[in-house]
């Protein structure tokens, strides 16, 4: 019972959260990847039972958090510009200059 009372309380947060925070524009975006991303915790779930029965459990959830931080750093290294994005969705030119090194102009 209690389990179920915070993961509600969470999400009922999360949500509402996402939709007042993320500009109109984006939020069909973000609400598909906040969906998304709640579905593949299945997969996750298969590959640590999987690993853990021929390696043992420790080392599946230690490689699970592995490819996790992999997966989500990922994305972010290679995709700098992602970084430049302001709260509206905006490229932020000042930003964007500052992570692209000092102007030589």
């Amino acid at each position: 019972f209690t389990t179920g009372l915070f993961t509600s309380t969470y999400l009922i947060a999360a949500m509402a959260s996402l939709q007042a925070i993320v500009p109109d524009r984006l939020r069909g975006r973000i609400m598909a990847l906040y969906g998304i991303s709640w579905s593949v915790m299945l997969l996750g779930g298969f590959q640590a039972g999987l690993i853990a029965n021929f390696i043992g459990a420790a080392l599946a959830v230690t490689i699970g958090g592995l490819l996790v931080t992999a997966f989500a750093l990922g994305p972010a290294l290679a995709n700098r510009g992602v970084l430049a994005i302001d709260a509206e969705g905006r490229r932020s030119h000042t930003i964007g200059r500052m992570a692209a090194g000092p102007s030589t102009d």
